[in-house]
């Protein structure tokens, strides 16, 4: 029955950057990229401290966040290090 229901409506394209050209014919493909690239910021304003971000962004915090548990970690050993020598 779902099936069937499918077919008489036709192709669903929920997204426009990965359908071909032949089955999604309501609108021009700039026109939907450029809505696709905004709906995440749309779906977070109900979130006024969330903030999208592209994946190399992503990255970047991410190693950011990286790099101080690591400096916490190098100055953890230096404590431990003059504390040997001293204790």
């Amino acid at each position: 029955m779902l099936a069937s229901a499918s077919r008489r409506r036709g192709p669903i394209c929920c997204q426009p950057r990965r359908c071909a050209a032949s089955r999604c014919k309501s609108g021009d493909e700039s026109t939907r990229a450029n809505q696709t690239d905004h709906a995440p910021q749309r779906a977070l304003t109900a979130y006024p401290d969330a903030q999208t971000q592209t994946r190399t962004g992503w990255v970047t915090a991410q190693g950011k966040r990286f790099d101080q548990v690591l400096d916490l970690f190098y100055v953890l050993l230096a404590l431990s290090v003059i504390i040997s020598v001293f204790g």
